[in-house]
């Protein structure tokens, strides 16, 4: 076997791209109960948290922006999910982890619904664990049974 030396910076390299498989593998593999959340210092984003570790805004940036209702306190949550691992069911996880942490979900459109989020509700409601029901003003809202 040979040896081989690295340099410093080559070695924050390696250690960087480890980190950032660790973090996608967590967020492909991981089951929504698993997740768990952190909120941001501002307030306004929120972190998942898999295995202890804090997923970086890198992979998955969620915003949460409290509605009133009808009286009642939903979240609607904004995703961002880096390009290079969207369509893995990460956005639709993280919907689901939320909700199962007791946090009524929902999201607000306005006439001319987005079919993703069509989509992404439909899968959302094939969970058992999870209502889901129209809101009378264009929109959808996810709750624990």
């Amino acid at each position: 076997m040979r040896k081989v030396l690295l340099t410093e910076s080559q070695v924050r390299l390696i250690k960087e791209e480890v980190d950032k498989n660790d973090s996608i593998q967590k967020l492909i593999f991981t089951n929504a109960d698993d997740v768990e959340f952190k909120k941001s210092a501002d307030g306004i984003r929120v972190i998942p948290v898999v295995d202890g570790k804090e997923i970086s805004d890198k992979f998955i940036s969620i915003e949460d922006e409290t509605i009133d209702y009808n009286g009642k306190k939903l979240h609607q949550l904004k995703i961002n999910v880096d390009p290079q691992i969207r369509h893995l069911g990460i956005a639709q996880k993280m919907f689901e982890a939320f909700i199962l942490h007791g946090f009524p979900t929902c999201f607000m459109y306005g006439n001319n619904p987005d079919l993703c989020v069509d989509s992404l509700w439909g899968e959302i409601m094939k969970n058992p664990k999870i209502r889901v029901k129209k809101l009378k003003n264009n929109g959808v809202l996810g709750i624990l049974k």
